[in-house]
Order: C-alpha cells, then structure tokens, then sequence
C-alpha cells in the first residue's frame, strides 16, 4: 500500500495511532475485519479524520477484491 500522508488538522485523529495501525497495513500484518474495527482518538493536532476514513475504506475495499479473485 505504501506510506500513506494525511493532512493534520487542529482536531484529528492521533497521528501515533493511525501510523502504527498505517505500518501493519504496509506489512500486510492486519486482516480485512481488524481495519474494519480500528478505532482512533480525537486529539488536537492529529491527522484528518474524513482521509484516514477514506483511505482505511480503501483497504477494506482492496482485501475484498482480493478475496473475489
């Protein structure tokens, strides 16, 4: 999936969490229903949420294709 950026906004989602679960998706280390139940705090300065949201959603749609193939 490769690094993935998100915008930091005033109140996002806690950039330390979102890496690690980011990380896991990287290495492949993290099933379809995991990413589906991930939940982040709401910090100040943490990463925008509506991206993180959008690109998790992505996930979840890239291992359903690859359960399809």
């Amino acid at each position: 999936m490769g690094r993935k950026l998100f915008d930091v906004v005033f109140r996002g989602y806690d950039r330390r969490q979102v890496d690690a679960i980011w990380a896991r998706v990287d290495a492949n280390a993290i099933t379809r229903d995991e990413v589906r139940e991930v939940d982040f705090d709401v910090v100040v300065r943490g990463y925008d949420r509506h991206q993180v949201h959008a690109a998790l959603a992505d996930v979840v749609k890239t291992f359903e294709e690859r359960s399809e193939g």
